[in-house]
């Protein structure tokens, strides 16, 4: 699921900004649809862009409780290249 908004704001140093809110797919194979669709977005891209939600994947290995499958591996990567292709920076969290 994808939510792309944009936001009109006057209280700002940026006038405009986009807000992307999703939440991806627990199954790997069915996530590169939205890894898709953030490639597309970002190709447009202008302005400021914040993207929050549910990404069902990391970045590091040390974000996860139990032990990196293949499958797990392999994910972490595509994710990780979609943020790089994006120009996108993990804010992180706690």
């Amino acid at each position: 699921m994808v939510l792309h908004i944009l936001v009109l704001d006057d209280c700002w140093e940026y006038k405009k900004w986009f807000l992307t809110a999703i939440y991806a797919n627990p199954h790997y194979q069915a996530r590169s649809f939205l890894w898709d669709k953030f490639t597309y977005l970002a190709l447009d891209m202008d302005s400021p862009w914040a993207i929050l939600g549910d990404f069902n994947s990391i970045l590091n290995p040390h974000e996860r409780n139990k032990g990196l499958t293949q499958s797990c591996t392999r994910s972490m990567n595509i994710f990780h290249n979609t943020i790089d292709n994006c120009c996108l920076i993990d804010a992180g969290f706690q």
